[in-house]
């Protein structure tokens, strides 16, 4: 209930407006409601209390990133890097922010950099085949999703896209069994429908 879990950490804030992790979670819970503005002044009042909170800059990258504005987010994330080198997440984001911008060369990289931290890192992969589809390395592709679902069998978006590339190739019985797994992805889970026949 993030409604409820704004309220409590506003509460929080209240009791104890010197407590930077209580603005942070704030932040958080404000942005997976989709209030951006709201959140993103909650992340900058845990900065202004803690100077080098490296969660807070990541959460103020993700939320620039929502907004659009990827030069904004990708800074925050290079300032987290600054920090700490190793903080192995965000250079998923900076990858997902880079591709964006259509900088796919440097999107690959970033995601590589996450790898080379966290090679059991299934989103990475799957978010890198992205890039590289764009790019035309489709086999390139394929084998980051393979990746992607050996590290993660139950990886809906990899499958997905992987369904799609084997569409693209005219494998039409595995491409659709691939692409049945998009009922099962965040975006679409809640608009299954289930019918009397059989499928």
């Amino acid at each position: 209930d993030l409604e409820q879990a704004s309220l409590a950490f506003k509460k929080v804030t209240e009791l104890n407006p010197k407590y930077a992790d209580g603005y942070n979670n704030l932040g958080v819970a404000l942005q997976e409601q989709g209030k951006l503005n709201e959140a993103l002044e909650a992340c900058n009042k845990a900065l202004f209390l803690k100077h080098d909170y490296i969660d807070a800059y990541y959460n103020i990258g993700n939320i620039f990133k929502d907004q659009g504005y990827l030069d904004k987010a990708i800074n925050a994330y290079k300032k987290v890097i600054s920090l700490n080198p190793n903080y192995t997440r965000v250079y998923n984001n900076m990858g997902i922010a880079l591709h964006d911008q259509m900088k796919f060369d440097e999107a690959i990289m970033a995601y590589n950099k996450g790898l080379a931290l966290d090679v059991s890192s299934a989103d990475i992969y799957c978010n890198m085949a992205s890039s590289l589809k764009n790019q035309g390395k489709i086999d390139e592709a394929k084998e980051a999703l393979n990746k992607a679902i050996s590290v993660k069998l139950d990886h809906a978006e990899a499958h997905q896209n992987l369904g799609y590339a084997l569409l693209n190739e005219g494998k039409l019985k595995e491409g659709l069994d691939e692409y049945e797994w998009r009922w099962k992805t965040a975006k679409n889970k809640d608009k299954y429908r289930h019918f009397v026949q059989p499928m």
